[in-house]
């Protein structure tokens, strides 16, 4: 059927007045053009009708009628809708992401793409329906009546991207729309490269106030070794290891506990990125928690296995949480997030000229260009002592200093 001049696809209930079909191809007397009408087998076994009206040539219908028999040839699930893509996505993916990544992205998917796209089909999501779905979420507000930030509004466009570009991977769309569309933009949120950290001041403002061992212990634990908050929270007794040649003691990082874990108390994983390291502490730090090690063993039931500040169980993110904020509340720095302790102790190593693989290698990251790329705001510039260096390699060259020879080089 024409409509506004275009030609339009037409649903299997549609009714058509056509002479008849001849090798898929009618001419219709009443509306004066001609279109296509063939029986095709889709992906779910279902015998189903691609019919499209509207062409003023047979040689067009013809042609396009071609087009469209060879795609749905080669591929089945020409018609798939998102909720059926989705479903195929969340089953390659299950068994390659981390359970707390997998909670995301099904979270995501039910509370801010499914009620706008689930019976879409996938081909006819269109990069104008992308653009009103970014500015309806951009209106949505959080329970406390703030808007999400835009940072957490581009990780549902990403999940919902992945889920299209598994679609584009597997021929069910020619083009992930959300290539022609921009993310979310707030001028007034802080960036990657924004990221509130506390000064050593500020740190020990905020441990000041604290008067409980196990709470000191552990907030100076994170700060000093840059630990993700699974990973700090895995950490068992037995993790704390002497190199016997060196003395220096370290911090064997070798799994990480997810914040969410459905249907379970708890349950261990992997390190992010899958990277099992040893974060090297100082002598203040491991003194202190062999201290404590001391005074835990007294306790009946001490065993290495015992996580090193939740015992029986890991220490829960709420605890973590509220303790942290009632000693900021008391101290009166800056508030900062779990994650901002990482941040804090990668940013305090760089600006004090820590080499980046070292950093990169100490704080897990799989790539150095992922800690450059996050944090190249606080390298500092050493351009001016590089000169300084070269300097004095070319002592000889300092007579021509003496008779002011520095002139602009023509």
């Amino acid at each position: 059927m024409v409509v506004n001049g275009e030609i339009n696809t037409l649903s299997e209930n549609d009714p058509i007045s056509k002479k008849e079909i001849k090798d898929g191809l009618y001419y219709d007397e009443k509306r004066k053009e001609w279109g296509y009408d063939f029986k095709y087998t889709d992906s779910f076994g279902k015998r189903k009708n691609a019919r499209k009206a509207g062409f003023a040539l047979k040689r067009d219908a013809k042609y396009e009628m071609e087009l469209e028999k060879n795609f749905r040839k080669n591929n089945n699930n020409y018609d798939i809708t998102l909720d059926q893509l989705y479903y195929e996505y969340l089953k390659i993916h299950t068994s390659e992401v981390l359970p707390t990544q997998l909670s995301k992205i099904e979270r995501y998917t039910a509370k801010f793409i499914m009620p706008y796209f689930k019976k879409k089909k996938v081909r006819k999501i269109t990069a104008k329906e992308i653009e009103d779905w970014q500015s309806e979420l951009y209106k949505m507000k959080k329970k406390d009546g703030n808007k999400f930030k835009a940072s957490y509004l581009n990780t549902i466009r990403r999940v919902f991207s992945a889920i299209l570009n598994y679609g584009l991977l597997h021929s069910y769309i020619d083009r992930n729309p959300f290539s022609l569309v921009k993310p979310f933009k707030d001028p007034y949120e802080i960036t990657n490269t924004e990221k509130e950290v506390w000064s050593v001041n500020e740190f020990q403002q905020f441990i000041s106030v604290i008067d409980d061992e196990k709470w000191m212990l552990f907030f100076t634990y994170l700060w000093s070794t840059g630990l993700r908050i699974g990973e700090a929270r895995g950490v068992q007794f037995k993790d704390i290891v002497v190199n016997s040649k060196t003395g220096v003691t370290s911090i064997y990082v070798n799994k990480s506990i997810p914040a969410f874990t459905k249907g379970k108390k708890y349950s261990i994983h992997p390190p992010k990125n899958k990277m099992n390291r040893y974060v090297e502490i100082d002598n203040y730090l491991a003194a202190a928690l062999q201290s404590y090690a001391r005074k835990q063993k007294r306790y009946v039931g001490w065993k290495p296995e015992r996580f090193l500040f939740g015992f029986d169980m890991p220490l829960s993110i709420s605890a973590i949480d509220y303790n942290r904020k009632k000693f900021i509340e008391a101290s009166q720095v800056k508030y900062l997030d779990n994650h901002g302790f990482r941040h804090s102790h990668i940013t305090h190593l760089l600006i004090n000229g820590m080499d980046i693989m070292s950093v990169s290698q100490r704080v897990g990251h799989k790539d150095p260009n992922i800690t450059y790329k996050v944090y190249a705001h606080v390298i500092p510039d050493y351009k001016a002592k590089i000169i300084e260096e070269t300097k004095k390699t070319v002592p000889f060259l300092s007579p021509y200093l003496l008779k002011n020879e520095i002139n602009a080089i023509p």
